[in-house]
């Protein structure tokens, strides 16, 4: 008995699909590929274009920090200088997956002594996240909180990016994946210094 090629086609396409869902729910780098390719492709970019400044958060509320290297500094450290903050964890795809663009534009702006970086882990072990970022050869700067971090900030999203004036006021906040290394967002944060 021979088997009809339309139903060998249609059963390697079903099995090929079932195998790419299959690789999606356990393999968080096979996810991670996928999203930074969707990246790649143009999707998941900031949008900019009718950014408001939010209230930061109160003057004296100290959100204390850390670093692998045991480095400890609080928010007031960024007084006068733009910030970017990316939550995210070693275990979250998405995050995984945008960390190529936030190293590309931490790399373009890291000489700005104006503009401040800061990649903090919601795994909390600031060891396993410069171990992490060193073995992907990203330059960025981790730490990790040893405060609560305000609401404002962050809700418990992974990944979640954002943006601080000059002032502390939050000018961009957002929640999942996103490419950061466009000439737009670049200029969206240089932009702020004026």
């Amino acid at each position: 008995m021979k088997i009809p090629q339309k139903k060998i086609l249609s059963n390697s396409i079903a099995l090929l699909l079932f195998a790419f869902i299959l690789a999606m729910l356990i393999s968080p780098r096979f996810k991670a590929k996928i999203i930074a390719g969707l990246m790649n492709l143009g999707l998941f970019q900031p949008d900019v274009s009718d950014v408001r400044p939010q209230q930061g958060i109160p003057a004296g509320y100290p959100i204390h920090f850390s670093t692998s290297d045991g480095q400890h500094f609080t928010n007031e450290s960024f007084r006068n200088k733009v910030v970017f903050i990316n939550f995210w964890a070693t275990w979250c795809p998405p995050c995984i997956a945008e960390m190529p663009a936030i190293n590309d534009l931490y790399a373009k702006l890291k000489n700005n002594p104006n503009i401040l970086f800061l990649l903090v882990n919601a795994d909390k072990d600031p060891k396993k996240a410069a171990e992490f970022i060193k073995g992907k050869k990203f330059q960025m700067p981790v730490a990790v909180s040893q405060s609560t971090i305000p609401a404002t900030w962050y809700k418990g999203t992974l990944p979640t990016t954002v943006v601080l004036d000059k002032n502390g006021n939050i000018v961009y906040r957002h929640e999942g994946t996103a490419n950061y290394s466009s000439r737009q967002f670049r200029e969206f944060l240089q932009g702020l210094l004026k």
